[in-house]
């Protein structure tokens, strides 16, 4: 299971990367933004490749052994990368929302 994480996450990771990249040439997105995805991506892989680290903050929470550790990873990789979409989606949205509602002033204006 830990082999399946590790690949999951590098997998999304460089969907994750490619696209914001893809983006940021496209100028569809800004350096910070192509920044944060890439650093944030990056430290999920690193994570994932190194889950010592994950067991040993989830068992420094619950004091106790977590044979879950695995399934919270995979959880946590997922939900993230749901996360990078939904804020993708949401700034191309308002972007075009933005596009649009100066077209509009701009044809009020020379009417």
């Amino acid at each position: 299971m830990i082999i399946f994480t590790k690949i999951f996450a590098i997998l999304l990771a460089l969907t994750v990367i490619t696209k914001t990249f893809y983006d940021y040439k496209k100028k569809r997105e800004i350096l910070s933004t192509f920044a944060f995805w890439t650093i944030a991506w990056v430290l999920i892989v690193y994570v994932a490749l190194k889950p010592t680290l994950f067991y040993n903050l989830l068992s420094s929470m619950a004091n106790e052994n977590i044979g879950i550790g695995t399934f919270v990873g995979v959880a946590f990789i997922f939900l993230f990368y749901i996360t990078y979409r939904v804020y993708i989606k949401a700034n191309r949205l308002e972007r075009q929302i933005k596009d649009i509602v100066m077209r509009i002033g701009i044809k009020d204006i020379e009417d």
